[in-house]
């Protein structure tokens, strides 16, 4: 159900898009530890000025590459971009007949771009050719797959839905491998970095961690003073809650984790509460050392959080600088650029000094 793609951009061959797919991945190399207190960062121009979505963002990404950005939209819209940090140039936009898109992500070897809406399908993109792949759903009882997560080193992609299971789908088959069921609606889904594990939200406040090899539940804890979870995301030492309050729940992963018994209740090392409504995202940049928050809820409300300290950044975000309402949030894989997607179809983009380029 795939509509012929726009090509009113700078680049529109598939060779051409083949050569900035095969670009060289970023190198970062630093000397000493990310500093706390203030970040240095400059705000650049937005990474998809060549092309405003036509509603609020629904998702940004950037490609493993580092260099192709993507943003979706309720507009039916997936459009991709070439950003170095200093000019941005349209690859392709793709419009979907019947997909006001919720979330999108490339897969871990970038060659695929999983897209989802609040219908019973979803939809897969070769980054190349620009086909559309639909793949129909898990049965007309669950209606809404927008909630997804990519497994960093397995190929798979859990699918999580309104009834409250979650499908474990193979990225190769498009099968369903196998399904897990929590007590609720799932929020919000992530894998575990370099282990075998997930951890899902359910039941409005309760955190799940589940072993994908032995498909069973190996931690189930209330999220410490939620009523509801909003967002969830893991690094390779912590892992934050975001609830429908605007705090934000950060939890140390010890090792050995999750070895304690089933129903254990940790206690957070810090609830974070920069936030005065609801945490609509919580993601840490792929070294673990910022965690970026923010509400769709209020103007401005994005914060970075020093995970070594769990303080927020005194100069971020800059005052009188007008974010708008912000709607998601991505790193590229070196931490050099930061975008923000907000209510005004933007992708306001940022490079962090401290991590160099793109």
């Amino acid at each position: 159900e795939e509509k012929p793609r726009e090509d009113d951009g700078e680049i529109s061959d598939e060779e051409d898009i083949r050569k900035v797919l095969q670009s060289t991945e970023p190198v970062v190399s630093r000397r000493a530890a990310l500093p706390s207190g203030t970040i240095d960062f400059q705000l650049l121009s937005d990474g998809n000025k060549p092309e405003y979505s036509e509603a609020a963002l629904s998702a940004v990404d950037f490609h493993p590459n580092g260099s192709i950005l993507l943003t979706a939209a309720p507009d039916y819209r997936l459009r991709l971009f070439q950003t170095d940090g200093t000019t941005s140039t349209k690859l392709q936009t793709i419009r979907f007949k019947d997909m006001p898109l919720r979330n999108a992500k490339f897969t871990p070897d970038g060659s695929k771009i999983i897209c989802t809406a609040a219908r019973p399908s979803y939809s897969i993109v070769d980054v190349e050719s620009s086909k559309v792949n639909i793949i129909k759903g898990f049965g007309q009882d669950e209606r809404n797959h927008s909630v997804f997560s990519l497994s960093p080193v397995e190929n798979q992609v859990a699918f999580s839905s309104s009834t409250g299971s979650t499908h474990i789908v193979s990225l190769s088959t498009h099968q369903t491998l196998f399904s897990v069921k929590g007590d609720g609606p799932c929020n919000a889904s992530c894998y575990v970095p370099n282990n075998p594990y997930q951890l899902m939200t359910s039941g409005g406040s309760k955190v799940y961690v589940w072993d994908t090899r032995t498909r069973r539940p190996l931690r189930i804890h209330e999220d410490e003073g939620s009523s509801e979870i909003t967002s969830l995301d893991v690094s390779r030492n912590k892992y934050a809650v975001g609830s429908a309050s605007g705090v934000v729940n950060v939890y140390d992963i010890p090792a050995g984790w999750p070895a304690d018994p089933l129903h254990a209740a940790p206690a957070p090392r810090k609830a974070l509460m920069s936030l005065t409504t609801e945490a609509s995202f919580a993601s840490f940049n792929p070294q673990g050392e910022i965690l970026c928050i923010g509400s769709i809820k209020k103007k401005n409300a994005v914060r970075l959080v020093h995970t070594a300290t769990l303080t927020t950044f005194a100069n971020f975000p800059r005052v009188n600088h007008q974010y708008r309402k912000p709607t998601c949030v991505a790193f590229s894989p070196s931490s050099g650029l930061l975008c923000v997607g907000n209510d005004r179809g933007r992708a306001l983009l940022m490079q962090l000094s401290y991590y160099g380029s793109a």
